[in-house]
């Protein structure tokens, strides 16, 4: 009679540590490629929500400007990560509606604001905004901005 227990762990096959070792690092370098990229993808989103509710925001109070139930200016006061709309041309008196994230700021370039921590931006009942005003939004990261128009007339575009 033969030993068949000897047979049987001879023709047993499995993975060597060799093959378990490069397998893990394949995947460890797989799932760091894979981080960097769903990083990137979270500071792109997050720049494009802040853009688009920023300039929701603007519409808003060019739209409470213009109607006849308002029929009244709107101030919108912008700082580094809030919005406010007023409609006593104070940005003291004004309700905060959007708050953006610490990773997100918000600078104003005009020429009348240069400088200050608040810029407001007036809505006027017949004549649209108060003069031109660029809105950036920008990633503490650097990586990404959007860019917010306000033309006289009270076009808002993003880009």
């Amino acid at each position: 009679m033969r030993n068949t227990s000897h047979n049987l762990i001879n023709n047993t096959s499995g993975i060597s540590l060799i093959e378990l070792m490069i397998t893990i690092g394949v995947f460890v370098t797989i799932a760091t490629l894979g981080s960097m990229q769903f990083k990137d993808h979270l500071q792109r989103m997050q720049t494009q929500t802040a853009a688009h509710n920023t300039a929701t925001v603007l519409t808003n109070a060019r739209n409470q400007a213009t109607t006849a139930l308002y029929g009244s200016d709107a101030t919108v006061c912008v700082s580094t990560h809030t919005i406010q709309i007023t409609r006593t041309n104070k940005c003291a008196d004004g309700s905060t509606v959007y708050t953006t994230n610490n990773n997100i700021t918000l600078t104003v370039d005009t020429a009348h604001g240069a400088g200050k921590a608040v810029h407001a931006i007036t809505f006027q009942k017949l004549t649209g905004a108060s003069s031109n005003h660029t809105i950036t939004v920008a990633h503490k990261s650097g990586a990404y901005k959007k860019t917010i128009n306000i033309s006289p007339a009270g076009l808002i575009t993003l880009q």
